[in-house]
């Protein structure tokens, strides 16, 4: 009887140990970074705030510095591209995932590289 509860202690011991290492190690760490892309030809330079909680993209907000609304800037496509593109990296955590928008390239390149840029940023190194 001594011998196998010694057995089972043991055996439980080397579990324990060895599923220890387990975990899996956080992607990113929990915070609001924020990044820029480069400027297109146009001189328009995409900026994107992410906020990371518990390893997943909670929030995106972007803009584009050189501020463009429906009223003022000749391709409401790309104003409307926005919204669509922030909800997308936010229910898939991927910008992988995040689709270009037909008629607003220029957005969305600008979003792509702004987010990835963030994403490194938020990386647990």
């Amino acid at each position: 009887m001594t011998r196998g509860i010694v057995s089972f202690d043991l055996v439980a011991a080397l579990m324990v140990v060895a599923f220890t290492g387990c975990a899996k190690k956080a992607v990113y760490v929990d915070g609001s970074y924020v990044s820029h892309s480069a400027a297109d030809d146009r001189g328009n330079v995409g900026q994107i705030t992410l906020t990371i909680a518990g390893d997943k993209i909670t929030e995106a907000k972007y803009v584009e510095l050189m501020p463009k609304t429906k009223d003022n800037y000749s391709y409401p496509t790309a104003i409307d591209a926005i919204a669509t593109m922030q909800a997308k990296l936010i229910e898939t955590g991927d910008i992988a995932m995040v689709d270009a928008v037909a008629k607003a390239t220029g957005t969305s390149t600008l979003f792509k590289e702004a987010a990835t840029a963030a994403l490194e940023l938020a990386k647990n190194k």
